[in-house]
Protein backbone atom coordinates (compact mmCIF):
# COMPACT_ATOMS: atom_id res chain seq x y z
CA UNK A 1 0.00 0.00 0.00
CA UNK A 2 1.39 3.55 -1.08
CA UNK A 3 0.94 6.32 1.09
CA UNK A 4 -0.43 9.57 -0.34
CA UNK A 5 1.97 12.59 -0.57
CA UNK A 6 0.91 14.73 2.82
CA UNK A 7 0.71 18.02 -0.07
CA UNK A 8 -2.24 16.31 -1.70
CA UNK A 9 -3.82 15.16 1.24
CA UNK A 10 -3.63 18.81 2.52
CA UNK A 11 -4.99 20.48 -1.28
CA UNK A 12 -7.82 17.69 -0.44
CA UNK A 13 -8.52 18.62 3.37
CA UNK A 14 -8.66 22.83 2.14
CA UNK A 15 -10.68 21.72 -0.83
CA UNK A 16 -13.10 19.80 1.74
CA UNK A 17 -14.16 23.23 4.34
CA UNK A 18 -14.35 25.25 1.03
CA UNK A 19 -16.72 22.59 -0.39
CA UNK A 20 -18.05 22.71 3.24
CA UNK A 21 -18.87 26.22 3.55
CA UNK A 22 -20.41 26.43 0.01
CA UNK A 23 -22.87 23.98 0.88
CA UNK A 24 -23.69 24.75 4.85
CA UNK A 25 -23.41 28.48 4.02
CA UNK A 26 -22.77 29.04 7.64
CA UNK A 27 -22.23 32.89 9.36
CA UNK A 28 -19.74 34.58 8.96
CA UNK A 29 -17.61 34.03 12.05
CA UNK A 30 -17.48 30.55 11.60
CA UNK A 31 -16.71 30.46 7.71
CA UNK A 32 -13.49 33.29 8.87
CA UNK A 33 -12.19 30.68 11.32
CA UNK A 34 -12.11 27.90 9.42
CA UNK A 35 -10.49 30.37 7.31
CA UNK A 36 -7.84 31.15 9.31
CA UNK A 37 -7.48 27.47 10.44
CA UNK A 38 -6.68 26.63 6.90
CA UNK A 39 -3.99 29.12 6.83
CA UNK A 40 -2.62 28.00 9.95
CA UNK A 41 -2.94 24.51 8.37
CA UNK A 42 -0.69 25.70 5.31
CA UNK A 43 1.72 27.42 7.32
CA UNK A 44 2.49 24.09 9.59
CA UNK A 45 2.73 22.10 6.90
CA UNK A 46 5.09 24.23 5.10
CA UNK A 47 7.20 25.01 8.07
CA UNK A 48 7.56 21.06 8.86
CA UNK A 49 9.34 20.72 5.27
CA UNK A 50 11.55 24.19 6.21
CA UNK A 51 12.45 24.54 9.61
CA UNK A 52 14.47 27.75 8.48
CA UNK A 53 11.46 29.59 8.41
CA UNK A 54 9.86 29.15 11.37
CA UNK A 55 10.86 32.05 13.41
CA UNK A 56 9.79 34.25 10.20
CA UNK A 57 6.25 32.74 10.73
CA UNK A 58 5.55 33.17 13.81
CA UNK A 59 6.86 36.95 13.68
CA UNK A 60 5.21 37.79 10.52
CA UNK A 61 2.56 35.18 8.63
CA UNK A 62 0.74 34.47 11.86
CA UNK A 63 0.00 37.62 12.84
CA UNK A 64 -0.80 38.77 9.44
CA UNK A 65 -3.03 35.73 9.10
CA UNK A 66 -5.26 37.11 12.24
CA UNK A 67 -5.13 40.40 11.52
CA UNK A 68 -6.84 39.59 7.98
CA UNK A 69 -8.79 37.33 10.01
CA UNK A 70 -9.94 40.36 11.89
CA UNK A 71 -10.26 42.91 8.88
CA UNK A 72 -12.45 40.63 7.08
CA UNK A 73 -14.91 40.69 10.21
CA UNK A 74 -14.22 43.97 10.74
CA UNK A 75 -15.45 44.02 6.76
CA UNK A 76 -18.79 42.73 7.11
CA UNK A 77 -19.86 45.11 10.15
CA UNK A 78 -20.27 48.00 7.28
CA UNK A 79 -23.37 48.02 5.88
CA UNK A 80 -23.40 47.07 2.29
CA UNK A 81 -25.71 50.17 1.22
CA UNK A 82 -22.58 52.27 1.06
CA UNK A 83 -22.53 53.52 -2.80
CA UNK A 84 -18.85 54.20 -2.72
CA UNK A 85 -17.59 51.36 -0.94
CA UNK A 86 -17.22 49.09 -4.11
CA UNK A 87 -14.58 52.47 -5.35
CA UNK A 88 -13.23 52.59 -1.71
CA UNK A 89 -12.57 49.60 -1.40
CA UNK A 90 -9.48 48.29 -3.49
CA UNK A 91 -7.82 51.15 -2.74
CA UNK A 92 -8.26 51.16 0.64
CA UNK A 93 -6.61 47.25 -0.09
CA UNK A 94 -3.37 48.72 -1.81
CA UNK A 95 -3.03 51.58 0.93
CA UNK A 96 -2.92 48.63 3.62
CA UNK A 97 -0.71 46.81 1.54
CA UNK A 98 1.31 49.18 1.07
CA UNK A 99 1.75 50.20 4.81
CA UNK A 100 2.45 46.43 5.86
CA UNK A 101 5.22 45.43 2.76
CA UNK A 102 6.57 48.94 2.79
CA UNK A 103 8.79 48.67 6.40
CA UNK A 104 9.85 44.63 5.56
CA UNK A 105 11.41 45.90 1.79
CA UNK A 106 13.17 48.28 4.04
CA UNK A 107 14.32 46.06 6.22
CA UNK A 108 15.26 43.92 3.33
CA UNK A 109 16.85 46.49 1.11
CA UNK A 110 18.98 47.42 4.30
CA UNK A 111 20.55 44.26 4.44
CA UNK A 112 21.35 43.23 0.78
CA UNK A 113 24.91 44.72 0.11
CA UNK A 114 24.47 46.54 -3.46
CA UNK A 115 26.63 45.52 -5.80
CA UNK A 116 30.07 47.36 -6.75
CA UNK A 117 30.23 48.33 -10.37
CA UNK A 118 33.22 46.54 -12.03
CA UNK A 119 36.59 48.79 -12.51
CA UNK A 120 37.51 49.13 -16.38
Amino acid sequence: MTRAPVGALATLAVQTIIIALAILEPSVVPAALAGLAVTVFLVGLHLRRTPALTGTALRVLLPTALLMTAVSLAATVVPAELPWLPVAAPVAIIVLYAGVVSPLRQRHLSRTPIPTPPNF
